[in-house]
């Protein structure tokens, strides 16, 4: 080929290869910001599962916070409840105890002959009278004072106070229509310190000492709940049961239909 054809053509080749490293140069450009761009969506995405999974956290707690306060909102109402028939039930025991007609003995006979007076007792001493028998007494004042001081410990949260005071209620007037009441409050309690176990024996120990108590129902109901907090859900179910098939008309009773209803 002659010279002056290669040197021609050399002319026309080196433009293209320059054009050429410029494309390629171009094309390495844009991969290197591409692959900034991916590994920037990289860290946002990274940040972003980071942030969902403390939003996730943050959630967890708030619904835990929810639902802790709907049970204990719950457990008030439900105490409250309890409250005002303990209070119906305080109130008309007394005023049936103040319309009972006294009982008074019949008084001395007009003697219609003369009779010599009654010899008394060796020693000059006047004979005892009488003891008269009769219901007992309604408890005295500090007793009831006691009793409601006990439940407004109880209304404010002061547990240990309130399961103080319902004791010695007890123990000072252990056969009085109230006691059964104490009995079943120091169970409420316990239940409200979150001591479920304790509040368990403490219903138990009601229905043993007080087989006759209107608590029944409260009792097995609320020691159901307990039982359930313990994660002993079998017997949980029984306790539901038994309140539903011997008081199903009570509140107990559509609390525990309720209950197994939602199982």
């Amino acid at each position: 080929m002659p010279t002056h054809a290669v040197l021609l053509a050399g002319f026309l080749v080196a433009p293209v290869l320059a054009s050429g490293n410029k494309d390629i140069e171009r094309l390495y450009l844009q991969m290197a910001a591409l692959q900034s761009e991916v590994a920037q969506l990289h860290r946002t995405s990274d940040d972003a599962l980071k942030e969902l999974h403390r939003l996730n956290e943050v959630l967890a707690d708030q619904s835990a916070l929810v639902k802790k306060s709907v049970q204990d909102q719950q457990r008030q109402a439900e105490a409250s409840q309890i409250a005002i028939k303990d209070v119906g039930e305080a109130v008309a025991s007394l005023r049936d105890r103040l319309q009972a007609p006294a009982v008074a003995g019949p008084g001395p006979a007009m003697p219609t002959r003369e009779e010599p007076p009654a010899a008394l007792p060796p020693g000059g001493a006047s004979a005892p009278a009488p003891v008269q028998s009769g219901p007992e007494a309604v408890a005295p004042p500090a007793d009831r004072e006691l009793y409601t001081q006990a439940y407004a410990d109880f209304a404010r949260g002061n547990y240990d106070l309130s399961i103080q005071a319902f004791q010695e209620y007890i123990k000072r007037r252990p056969t009085d229509h109230l006691a059964d009441n104490a009995q079943y409050w120091i169970g409420e309690c316990l239940f409200g310190k979150r001591q479920y176990a304790e509040a368990v024996a403490a219903w138990d120990e009601l229905l043993r000492q007080y087989p006759g108590t209107d608590k029944i129902p409260d009792a097995h109901y609320k020691k159901a709940m307990a039982l359930e907090r313990l994660g002993r859900q079998s017997q949980a179910k029984l306790e539901y049961r038994f309140v539903l098939e011997h008081f199903p008309n009570t509140e107990a009773g559509r609390k525990s239909r309720e209950k197994m209803q939602g199982q």
